[in-house]
C-alpha cells in the first residue's frame, strides 16, 4: 500500500556536530486540511519527536512562506516514532499529530494535519471513490479499512483504505457482492470483522485473499453489538434470528482469528456495549430479562441487578475503560422521541448505575469515536446536523459539552481516532446525498509526545 523506504535518504550529520555517524532522515510536512499554506500567519512552529522510549526531543521549524517542513534524523528504521506539532500564530495555536509509526513503513514522508483545537475541517485529497453513508471503518496502525456503505444508487461493494501518514484515500477491488450498511471492528494486526446483512472478515494486508469467512454465531449482523478488545481481539454480541427475534449467542475472536462462543443471560438485538476494564458491559436491546449484564472474557453473561430503563434502540455506550466507567446516551423512547437523559455506569467488583448529565443536543445518526485519552467524540447526526460534542470522564463526574461543529453537516458517518487523539470522520449522508469526503477533527485534549 505504501512504498516503504522509497523516499529515505542517508545523510552525513557533519552540520549537527562532531559525530559523523549517518542516519536515516524522515521528512515531516505540515499541512492544513484545506491545503492552504500552513506558514501563513505562523510565528513559530515546534516539533516534538520521540523514538521508542527515549526522551522527547523538541525542535523549532523555520517559518517561511510556501510551507512548513523539517527533516528528522532517526536512530534507525525499526523503532516506533511519535511526533507532535504546535504552530503558534497571533490568533492562537494549531496542533496536530500522526499515528505512531515505524519509519521503515512510512516511505520517508509523513504529512501532519494541523488545525485549531476543537475544530473540524474537510481534509483535502482524502476522498472515498464515491459518496457513502454507514461505511465500515477499522484502523490498523497507520492505515484504516473502508468497506461497504450505502451510496446514492444503493448498497455499495466498495472497499479501500485511508493512509493516515500520507493523508490520502485509495481503493481495493470491489467485494463480490454489495455489503451495504456496515460496521467494522479490528481484531488482528490487519484483520477486521465486518458486520452487515451478510457478515465477513477482511484482511487489509492480504492482496490475494482479503475476504474471509465470518465464523460468527447465527443471527450476528448489524443488530449485534461489537467491541474491540485490548490489546487485540473482538467480541460480537447478540443479534437477530428468524423473525427478528433477539439472540443470546456471543462470539469471541482472538488476535489470531480463532473464535469461541458464550451466551448472554438475556437475548439482545440492538444492544449497546463497551469495554470497561477487561470486561464488556452490555445494555438494552432486550424484550425481557435483565436490562444490563457483564461479559467477562470468554465467559457467559452475568445479569446486573439494576433498574430497567427500557431497550432504548439506537443508544450507545461511551466508556473510559481504565476507570471502569461508561455513559449510556441517545436512543429512542417507546414513543419514538429521542432520549436526552443519560446513565452513568461504574464497574469494579460489581456495577452501579446512576443518572448522568442531560444531553442538550441529543440526536440520532451521530458517529461515536472513542478517544485514547478517555471519553469520546459525538459527530454529526441525522437531519443532517454538524454538531460535535465531547464526553469526558472527570474525577467529579461525567460531562457532555459542545466542542464545535463539522465543516459539513452529515448523518450516518463513521469515525476513527489515532493514538494521539486526532479524529477522522468518514462519509455520511449530507443534505445533497451521500458524501465522499473525510473530515479531520483536532480535540483540545490531543496528546503530543
Amino acid at each position: 500500500m505504501r512504498a516503504a523506504l522509497a523516499a529515505f535518504s542517508v545523510l552525513t550529520l557533519a552540520a549537527c556536530g562532531d559525530d559523523p555517524t549517518p542516519g536515516p532522515v524522515l521528512t515531516v510536512e505540515l499541512v492544513t486540511p484545506a491545503g492552504d499554506d500552513p506558514a501563513e500567519g505562523a510565528e513559530l512552529a515546534r516539533l516534538r519527536v520521540q523514538q521508542g522510549s527515549a526522551d522527547v526531543v523538541e525542535r523549532e521549524v523555520a517559518v517561511e512562506g510556501g510551507g512548513l517542513s523539517a527533516d528528522i534524523v532517526l536512530d534507525d528504521l525499526v523503532t516506533t516514532v511519535r511526533v507532535g506539532v504546535e504552530v503558534v500564530g497571533p490568533d492562537g495555536i494549531r496542533i496536530g499529530a500522526p499515528p505512531p509509526f515505524l519509519p521503515i513503513e512510512s516511505g520517508g514522508l509523513v504529512r501532519i494535519p494541523v488545525g485549531i483545537p476543537d475544530s473540524c475541517a474537510i481534509m483535502d485529497g482524502m476522498t472515498l471513490g464515491a459518496g457513502r453513508a454507514v461505511v465500515g471503518v477499522a484502523r490498523h496502525g497507520t492505515f484504516a479499512l473502508t468497506v461497504g456503505g450505502v451510496a446514492a444508487e444503493g448498497p455499495s461493494a466498495a472497499t479501500g483504505y485511508l493512509d493516515l501518514l500520507e493523508l490520502r484515500a485509495a481503493s481495493f477491488d470491489d467485494l463480490g457482492a454489495p455489503a451495504g450498511a456496515a460496521r467494522a471492528v479490528p481484531y488482528g494486526s490487519s484483520e477486521s470483522v465486518v458486520l452487515s446483512d451478510a457478515p465477513f472478515r477482511y484482511d487489509i494486508g492480504s492482496a490475494e485473499m482479503p475476504v474471509l469467512a465470518a465464523d460468527l454465531h447465527d443471527g450476528a449482523g448489524l443488530s449485534s453489538a461489537a467491541v474491540a478488545l485490548r490489546p487485540r481481539g473482538a467480541v460480537v454480541v447478540g443479534g437477530s434470528g428468524p423473525g427478528d427475534e433477539p439472540v443470546a449467542e456471543v462470539t469471541w475472536i482472538d488476535a489470531d482469528g480463532a473464535s469461541t462462543r458464550s451466551r448472554l443471560a438475556t437475548p439482545r438485538a440492538g444492544a449497546a456495549a463497551a469495554l470497561v476494564g477487561s470486561d464488556v458491559l452490555v445494555v438494552g436491546g432486550h424484550a425481557a430479562g435483565a436490562w444490563a449484564e457483564r461479559l467477562r472474557p470468554g465467559a457467559d453473561g452475568e445479569p446486573l441487578d439494576l433498574p430497567d430503563h427500557g431497550p432504548r434502540p439506537g443508544a450507545v455506550l461511551v466508556a473510559d475503560a481504565d476507570s471502569g466507567r461508561a455513559l449510556l446516551l441517545g436512543g429512542e423512547a417507546e414513543d419514538g422521541t429521542i432520549r436526552a437523559d443519560t446513565v452513568v455506569f461504574t464497574c469494579a467488583a460489581t456495577c452501579t448505575a446512576e443518572p448522568g448529565p442531560e444531553w442538550s443536543r441529543a440526536r440520532t445518526g451521530f458517529a461515536t469515536v472513542a478517544l485514547p485519552t478517555g471519553g469520546g467524540l459525538l459527530a454529526g447526526g441525522d437531519g443532517p446536523v454538524d454538531a460535535v460534542d465531547r464526553v469526558t470522564f472527570e474525577e467529579d463526574g461525567v460531562r457532555i459539552a459542545p466542542v464545535g461543529d463539522l465543516e459539513a453537516a452529515r448523518g450516518g458517518a463513521s469515525g476513527l481516532s489515532i493514538d494521539a487523539g486526532l479524529v477522522f470522520i468518514v462519509g455520511g449522508l449530507g443534505s445533497g446525498g451521500p458524501r465522499a469526503d473525510v473530515e479531520v477533527c483536532f480535540p483540545r485534549s490531543l496528546a503530543l509526545p
